[in-house]
């Protein structure tokens, strides 16, 4: 069975992954939230992902992006299919959106690997303060292995 590879990445840190079947660039289409939130915010903070998720046209992009990868993996092709979400710090837009489409996709069966590659590089003081949602299993952050 195809495993769906999803990273969450920001652009400050490093490019996308030259592996990647699917990139989705949020930098210029939809506007960074840090400006709007209190500095230490990221994700998965609750008024992270709330913020995120009601900017205009994310939730047709969360959509999109769910069927491109469902198309992809209906093809006739074996081989496990690679998403790369992106914004500037990888630290809100990208994480959020890559969450939701791993989310609908375990929904429609599919078996996938989340990691948010530069969440713990954060631009932001995260003074070891636990700021996570406790109602949301964790996603990778930085690591290989399947957390949820």
């Amino acid at each position: 069975m195809q495993v769906v590879h999803i990273l969450s990445f920001g652009y400050s840190h490093d490019d996308a992954p030259a592996d990647a079947h699917l990139v989705a660039d949020l930098r210029d289409h939809f506007l960074n939230p840090a400006p709007h939130l209190p500095a230490h915010l990221t994700f998965p903070d609750t008024r992270v992902r709330e913020h995120v998720l009601a900017t205009s046209g994310i939730q047709a992009l969360i959509q999109a992006l769910t069927a491109a990868v469902d198309a992809m993996t209906t093809g006739p092709g074996t081989d496990d299919v690679i998403l790369a979400v992106g914004c500037t710090g990888g630290e809100h837009r990208a994480p959020t959106v890559a969450h939701q489409v791993a989310e609908l996709l375990r929904e429609r069966g599919h078996t996938v690997d989340l990691i948010h590659r530069d969440l713990p590089k954060g631009t932001h003081d995260h003074s070891g303060e636990d700021k996570s949602d406790k109602g949301t299993p964790p996603d990778h952050q930085g690591s290989e292995e399947d957390a949820l």
